[in-house]
């Protein structure tokens, strides 16, 4: 739908009906929202009617069926819109202080057809509410990489929906490092014959924080592929909640999907909770799923410290090579990696 002030006022009145019919109407997961309250992601503070304001929106969206995307909706302040330019291209993107409490920004990723796109994504903001959501389309034969560093002082809630065509590869590579709370949420839909998706994520929580990503791919063409892998470190009184489910549609023979999560608890009082799910609706496909929970080796820190190794540089060492496979390759993106590996260095105290 085109942005005019016309239109979104219709579609944020529309937004703003179905958010304001409450939690009744709202038809929530149970399993989805078992470790997370959704009024953690609610502002505390009366909302702004914006529903006659000019937008800054320019181009065609999607609406998205969730009741926090329609509260994005009803209170969008700032739409970044990253279409693919030419055969290759590259785009940082960096959210700013909007200067309000409550925070609602949109970020429309266009990737046209056979082109290669990377965007990385900051998304730290100071705002004691952030509510985001991440509009991704790949056309025909074209590659996305997205990299993702979020965290925040306080609390977040993302939904990455994402719709890949045929013969198309996305590649969603995420750390998540200390929000209070923060839920992420990824709707990854396999559209077209021979899609390929890849996800990492590393999540690190401390103190009392919390975290949970919900990952819900759905293959719903032929011989497509996807992989993803998902590693938590939790410490403290931190909670950590990661649900992984792969749903496979009738008719999609050749489908190979593969599903892990492992997770590393430095100490009793923190948890994390880890559920894989594979949901299979036809024949000759290739899929797998598992969980793991582990402390740290003794074994290996004796032998480090037999090395001569002092006892945190031993256990930094074993922290940094659990997180390792899901940090980001590029060269160009190190520096992202070093601010989520001091929040993994601090863990090893």
């Amino acid at each position: 739908m085109a942005g005019s002030t016309d239109s979104m006022a219709s579609l944020r009145n529309a937004a703003r009906n179905r958010f304001e019919a409450g939690e009744e109407a709202w038809q929530l997961d149970p399993e989805a929202w078992k470790y997370t309250r959704i009024s953690e992601f609610l502002p505390e503070t009366p909302l702004l009617d914006r529903t006659d304001r000019e937008s800054p929106l320019k181009e065609e969206f999607t609406e998205v069926d969730h009741p926090l995307a329609d509260l994005n909706l009803w209170q969008l302040r700032q739409v970044s819109l990253i279409p693919g330019e030419g055969e290759a291209s590259s785009r940082f993107v960096k959210f700013e202080p909007l200067g309000c409490e409550f925070e609602a920004r949109r970020l429309v990723i266009h990737a046209p057809a056979h082109s290669r796109l990377q965007v990385v994504e900051c998304g730290a903001t100071a705002a004691a509410m952030h509510n985001l959501v991440v509009q991704v389309r790949l056309d025909e034969g074209a590659s996305l990489k997205h990299f993702r560093l979020s965290g925040a002082h306080g609390r977040s809630w993302t939904l990455i929906d994402a719709h890949l065509g045929r013969h198309t590869s996305y590649e969603l590579a995420g750390l998540v490092c200390g929000p209070t709370r923060e839920r992420i949420e990824c709707r990854l839909n396999l559209e077209g014959e021979g899609a390929r998706l890849e996800t990492r994520h590393l999540l690190v929580a401390q103190d009392t924080e919390r975290s949970d990503l919900q990952l819900g791919i759905k293959h719903a063409a032929a011989n497509t592929h996807s992989r993803h892998l998902v590693k938590t470190l939790a410490a403290d009184r931190s909670r950590l909640t990661v649900r992984g489910r792969v749903h496979i549609e009738s008719g999609c023979p050749g489908t190979d999907a593969d599903l892990n999560i492992r997770n590393l608890m430095l100490g009793d009082a923190c948890r994390v909770n880890a559920k894989p799910e594979l949901e299979i609706y036809t024949d000759d496909v290739a899929c797998s799923h598992g969980t793991t929970f582990a402390e740290l080796d003794a074994e290996q820190l004796f032998y480090l410290s037999s090395r001569g190794i002092a006892k945190r540089s031993a256990r930094e060492l074993l922290l940094k090579a659990f997180a390792a496979e899901c940090l980001f390759k590029d060269e160009d993106l190190q520096d992202l990696n070093s601010e989520a590996l001091t929040r993994v260095e601090a863990l090893a105290a």
